[in-house]
Order: C-alpha cells, then sequence, then structure tokens
C-alpha cells in the first residue's frame, strides 16, 4: 500500500513538474523570446519586489510576460485540467478508458452549437453559452437512444455517442457550406480549430469558476462514493 502511493506521489509530482515547465516555456518560447531566467526574474519580482523590480529585464519584456503570454497559458492550462477531469469523470461513468468527450459526441454537439451561434448571431456571449447546451444535448440524444436501444449495455452507449458524434458532424459540415466565405466561415474555421491568441485576464476569469465549480463537484462526487 505504501509502494502504491508512493508511485502515485510520484506520477501527481512528475506531471506537476512538467506543467510548470511547460507553462514557463510557454512565456519564454514566442515571435518575441525572452530568456527563461529573464521569465523566472519577471515573476519573482512581480510577487516579492513591487514597485522596485530588478534590471536585469526590460520593460518590454515584461509586457511581453505578464500581459500577453501570461493569460494565454493560464488558460490553456485550466482548458487542459478541465478536459482531463471531464475525461476521466466519463470514463469512470461508463467505466471504459476508452471513453471521451469525442466518443460521446459531446465535442461535435458543443462545437454544432457554436457554430449555429457564429451563423446566426456572431455573439461570443452567446458562442459560449450555445456550445454548452451543443455538449448538454449531445449526451442527452446519447443517453435517450442508448437507454431506448437497452442502454443497461455501455456497448449501446457508446454506439449511441459514435452516431450522435455522426450526426453533429455533419451538421457542422452542412452549416459551414452555407456559410459566407468571406466572414462567416473564416470565424468558425477559426473557432473550431481554437486558439488562444485573444485570451486576456478577464476571460481568465470568466473560465476560472466554471472549471474550478464543476472540477470540485466531480472531485466529491467521486470521493464521496
Amino acid at each position: 500500500m505504501n509502494m502504491l502511493k508512493l508511485k502515485k506521489g510520484g506520477v501527481w509530482g512528475a506531471g506537476l513538474f512538467l506543467l510548470l515547465a511547460m507553462m514557463l516555456a510557454g512565456l519564454s518560447i514566442g515571435r518575441y523570446p525572452v530568456a527563461l531566467g529573464h521569465v523566472w526574474q519577471i515573476l519573482l519580482d512581480v510577487v516579492f519586489a513591487g514597485d522596485n523590480p530588478s534590471p536585469g529585464w526590460s520593460p518590454t519584456d515584461g509586457k511581453v510576460v505578464l500581459y500577453v503570454r501570461m493569460p494565454r497559458v493560464l488558460i490553456a492550462a485550466l482548458v487542459g485540467a478541465g478536459l482531463a477531469v471531464s475525461g476521466a469523470a466519463l470514463q469512470g461513468i461508463f467505466k471504459n478508458p476508452l471513453v471521451g468527450p469525442q466518443i460521446l459526441g459531446v465535442s461535435s454537439g458543443a462545437a454544432f452549437g457554436g457554430v449555429l451561434a457564429i451563423f446566426f448571431f456572431s455573439s461570443m456571449i452567446l458562442t459560449v453559452s450555445m456550445a454548452f447546451l451543443g455538449g448538454v444535448a449531445a449526451i442527452f440524444l446519447v443517453f435517450l437512444l442508448g437507454f431506448r436501444r437497452g442502454g443497461e449495455s455501455l456497448l449501446i452507449l457508446i454506439l449511441a455517442g459514435v452516431v450522435i458524434n455522426a450526426f453533429f458532424a455533419a451538421l457542422i459540415s452542412l452549416m459551414t457550406y452555407f456559410a459566407d466565405p468571406n466572414n462567416t466561415l473564416q470565424a468558425i474555421v477559426f473557432w473550431l480549430m481554437g486558439s488562444f491568441a485573444t485570451a486576456t485576464y478577464e476571460k481568465l476569469w470568466l473560465v476560472l469558476p466554471a472549471i474550478l465549480l464543476c472540477s470540485l463537484l466531480i472531485f466529491y462526487a467521486a470521493f464521496s462514493h
């Protein structure tokens, strides 16, 4: 038992170290490179030096690290954590390590909801809201179709997810076909590909509560049984 706990602790420690290393690399690497030593000094000065930063880095370095790359790195880490938690939750619910948001149609349902909002409204708030509703609708349809066909079998539910995934993927293709190629189509493709280029601290405070609250609820449900 102690050896198992030690191995788990080692895995968690290695994962945390790699995450922090990748975040530091993300703050350093880019069109405007900033030395890792300068990145580390900037972070230390923000925490400890206050209004008296060390002379080792330029104001441009500070702006790039703190106001351009830091929001992107933090949001990317949060989104990755949210995807990992949601994937683990789905695998636990279906008791199958192969299950994920893509297989169950959640990803394509959310993508269709976002595409629908971009096509008709071009509103960021509506895009996020409809993407969430699209993911919920996809999982609801999976359960509805699965239970109608003998949902006590996990295989039936997974097959239902594959069907729903293909259905929403076809609807996305249909929407992109009818989209205006000079405006709407570009916005749809850019949104589907995903980007952290427009990440800001304001968007970070929008993402953080949702992911944190949902993750805490999932952890509570997992450890309460």
